[in-house]
């Protein structure tokens, strides 16, 4: 395999992510490449035992799962790529990980009480600060992302009864959520 090459290849192919992501992926393939390269193989004879291989060689250096589970990411996408280029045995595509990760929730940032209080010590003048506060609103009670309210419309609003109809982004499923009483008048 030409590692110069597939190098190339990988950051074409991963060119709409971000330049941290392919950074990070390719600083993780460069292990895999080099453990690969004294059996002299083709991309096209890469198999399942190559990738599971380098995990239990991971293993024995003392990775952790999430490490690992970072390289498994990585390398998938550089399978996918050889499988999209016609270099590597479509069989090849399945999803493997390493079972036991949990991340750690973030812990809230503030109480409930210190988001109520700001959100009643909001300053509102002119339109630009009651639109600030329906936003800060709709953040604190409905807990929608910034994604959600950039997408949001006026349409979306049924004041009547009391409801936001948040449509479907690409991270989310679409939703009606209940407003509380006292942003029906700031929404108004």
């Amino acid at each position: 395999m030409d590692k110069e090459a597939i190098n190339t290849a990988f950051l074409d192919y991963l060119s709409e992510h971000s330049e941290s992501l392919r950074t990070n992926y390719l600083s993780r393939i460069q292990p895999f490449l080099d453990w690969l390269a004294p059996f002299e193989l083709s991309t096209q004879s890469l198999n399942l035992n190559h990738f599971q291989g380098y995990i239990f060689h991971m293993q024995e250096q003392g990775s952790d799962r999430l490490s690992l589970n970072n390289t498994l990411s990585a390398l998938r996408n550089l399978l996918y790529m050889l499988i999209k280029n016609g270099e590597a045995n479509e069989q090849l595509a399945m999803e493997f990980y390493i079972k036991g990760i949990f991340k750690k929730p973030f812990p809230p940032l503030f109480s409930w009480q210190e988001m109520e209080s700001m959100y009643e010590q909001f300053s509102t003048p002119g339109l630009s600060g009651q639109r600030n506060k329906a936003i800060l609103g709709l953040l604190f009670y409905q807990a929608l992302t910034v994604d959600e309210i950039i997408n949001l419309e006026v349409s979306h609003l049924d004041l009547n009864s009391q409801q936001v109809h948040v449509p479907q982004t690409h991270r989310g499923r679409a939703r009606s959520l209940v407003l509380e009483q006292h942003q029906i008048p700031i929404l108004e």
